[in-house]
């Protein structure tokens, strides 16, 4: 099942080949508290607009639900992300671009960003980088993960950002209903293990709980990673407890 089309609106920016994908959603608001929600959309990339009305304490807040959450939603490491700002995992010297302007090339704004587990706001300096997320966890436990460690394509902050708000509200990033996932697991030696298509419930912290439950019922699995289903972009990690 995919997410409902919308109509695509006139002039609006097309979703990046490499970042378009079931997550990106961001909302503007005008002075009476109503909120325009763009969303992309799956299939041809195009953006849509819903007119939602939010109230004006909650509006700004994340889409995820509010209660705690069983597992740990983790973004890349600090220290991985010092060494991506530098030099990304395929070698190539980092790019920063204001995100929205002439130079964002790949229409990053509301892709997610996996510093921070946010969604890109227009105007912040930000970069698109090759990423391998097996490759640190991998040599913290001499693990040997061989072909398993794949590069690809994530966003992050040019500079520190001081990585997911503490402060926020919980709940598991990037998680609008009806998006798809894939939930892939990974044993000690970082091999492939098995994995799931996701539809993301209307609860979906619930959701997303079980399904974790689910993949370390199964001997064996240390992490899961969960990634776009369309492009296989890698989005956060969950390790076993």
């Amino acid at each position: 099942m995919t997410d409902k089309a919308v109509p695509a609106a006139a002039g609006l920016p097309r979703a990046s080949e490499l970042e378009s994908d079931y997550t990106s959603a961001w909302q503007e608001w005008d002075e009476s508290g109503d909120a325009r929600l763009w969303d992309r959309v799956a299939g041809d990339g195009d953006v849509g607009q819903l007119h939602v009305r939010f109230p004006p304490e909650t509006s700004r807040m994340p889409a995820h639900a509010v209660h705690m959450t069983t597992y740990t939603p983790l973004p890349i490491p600090a220290a991985a992300l010092k060494e991506l700002r530098e030099s990304d995992d395929s070698g190539r010297d980092m790019e920063p671009f204001a995100a929205g302007s002439v130079s964002d090339r790949v229409d990053s704004v509301g892709s997610p960003l996996r510093c921070c587990l946010r969604a890109v706001v227009e105007g912040e300096r930000i970069a698109l980088v090759s990423y391998a997320p097996l490759r640190r966890w991998a040599q913290e436990r001499w693990a040997r993960p061989g072909a398993y460690d794949e590069c690809g394509p994530v966003f992050i902050h040019a500079e520190e950002c001081g990585g997911p708000d503490a402060a926020g509200r919980a709940g598991y990033p990037f998680a609008r209903p009806g998006a798809l996932r894939t939930l892939r697991r990974y044993n000690a030696d970082g091999h492939i293990v098995g994995g799931r298509c996701f539809e993301i419930p209307a609860d979906a912290d619930a959701g997303f709980d079980a399904a974790f439950a689910e993949a370390f019922a199964q001997p064996g699995v240390e992490l899961v990673h969960v990634r776009a289903l369309e492009y296989g972009c890698f989005h956060f990690e969950v390790r076993r407890p």
